[in-house]
């Protein structure tokens, strides 16, 4: 029998939003701290994030585990995105009166241990709702079962 046979151990991973893991669609309408045209406006915040202006712009990436959280930054200029977990869509507001950051803006909790794969889509302002189409992204969190990635 192995050590962990009979005790499931969990582990939390970051990938940061330059990691080759996550694909962002139309590439060039992704601006990261170093090419961002207002980044004065996070003067306060890392440079390592992604930002977008367009709508229907999206990122995409695939993990195996059990929970899920994204980080980015909420805020006046920000407004809603879609985030597709396998076939599941959840429409997210990212809009706030101040600007938070990092600030997990998506989590969900108790998936099954498996591959899953997760689509982030800018959907801008929604029904006359404040805030702005922009969205700004820095990393992702999840966990797995370590015990379902170790083969005796």
């Amino acid at each position: 029998m192995g050590l962990l046979d009979n005790a499931s151990q969990y582990e939390t991973v970051s990938i940061g939003g330059f990691s080759p893991l996550i694909s962002y669609s139309q590439p060039s309408l992704w601006y990261s701290g170093f090419n961002d045209p207002k980044v004065e406006e996070m003067k306060d915040h890392p440079l390592g994030y992604h930002r977008t202006y367009s709508l229907d712009t999206s990122f995409s990436f695939n993990f195996t585990g059990t929970d899920l959280s994204l980080f980015g930054v909420v805020g006046p200029t920000f407004g809603s995105v879609d985030v597709q977990v396998d076939s599941v869509t959840t429409a997210t507001r990212v809009y706030n009166n101040i600007s938070l950051l990092p600030f997990a803006f998506f989590s969900m909790h108790n998936l099954t241990n498996t591959e899953h794969q997760v689509t982030v889509i800018n959907r801008g302002v929604k029904d006359g709702e404040p805030g702005g189409n922009s969205f700004l992204f820095y990393d992702v969190g999840f966990t797995y079962e370590v015990s379902s990635h170790i083969r005796s």
